[in-house]
């Protein structure tokens, strides 16, 4: 699942130039002449302070010639930076074909500046559902005042709807108000076994909000499975039983 969420102006410029300082790799999409679409590999160079726009490396399908380059000079340019998948619309406004031997890649290509970069945040995991007929009770606890255990006292109870080894989403009944704000740090507790144990993890609210049917949904950033013993045997227990529910 991911997120679209157009950047301000601001954020979108610093992005671009932290991007082009890196020679992130692209990705680009165009329409054929004559109908379909074509797709490319390039790296983000430069930026050109003058006119404000933005160089990236010729693509190797271009690079024998401008056959393939699109008629009317509109691309969709696409890159990986961090856990985010960024996404902006722009325009060729200078492809040179002459030949450069002192470019690797051959002459650059430059684009319009874009007026919107798009950002999808991308999950580390898949969230697997938990299986009709089945109920993962899940007990919510806030930090004692040192922060490092739970209050004797749940902040919020529910049951699970989803899980994964990056955190869990939970649904809340209509009476409960929601007494957590989005990354207040807490303790999530549930049973990986009926009967069994209960596992308690440490996490970060992410989001909460109220269904159509007035009930709370509260998604859960597990934040300890890579620190320590009893982090790596939660992370464990956590992929077991995510593994159940797509077999169930």
């Amino acid at each position: 699942m991911k997120t679209a969420l157009p950047l301000n102006v601001a954020k979108a410029d610093a992005l671009l130039r932290e991007a082009a300082a890196c020679c992130l790799p692209v990705c680009i999409t165009w329409q054929r002449r004559g109908g379909g679409v074509d797709t490319g590999r390039a790296r983000l160079l430069d930026i050109d302070e003058d006119d404000g726009g933005l160089w990236i490396t010729r693509p190797a399908e271009w690079r024998a010639s401008e056959v393939r380059i699109p008629a009317d000079g509109r691309i969709s340019v696409s890159f990986e930076y961090g856990m985010k998948t960024c996404q902006f619309e722009s325009r060729v406004v200078k492809a040179p074909i002459q030949d450069d031997a002192a470019r690797k890649h051959g002459p650059p290509v430059k684009l319009e500046w874009p007026t919107e970069v798009i950002e999808q945040q991308r999950r580390r995991f898949d969230r697997v559902g938990v299986p009709a007929g089945c109920s993962v009770p899940v007990t919510v606890y806030r930090l004692s005042d040192g922060g490092d255990t739970a209050q004797s006292e749940p902040l919020l109870s529910g049951r699970m709807l989803d899980l994964s080894p990056g955190g869990l989403s939970m649904e809340l009944s209509a009476d409960q108000d929601l007494m957590a704000q989005d990354d207040d740090r807490v303790i999530c507790a549930f049973a990986t076994d009926t009967g069994g144990p209960r596992l308690k993890v440490w996490g970060r609210v992410r989001h909460g909000k109220r269904t159509g049917r007035g009930n709370l949904r509260l998604g859960m950033q597990f934040l300890d499975l890579d620190v320590g013993l009893q982090g790596q045997s939660n992370r464990k227990n956590i992929i077991s039983l995510a593994s159940k529910f797509s077999l169930m």
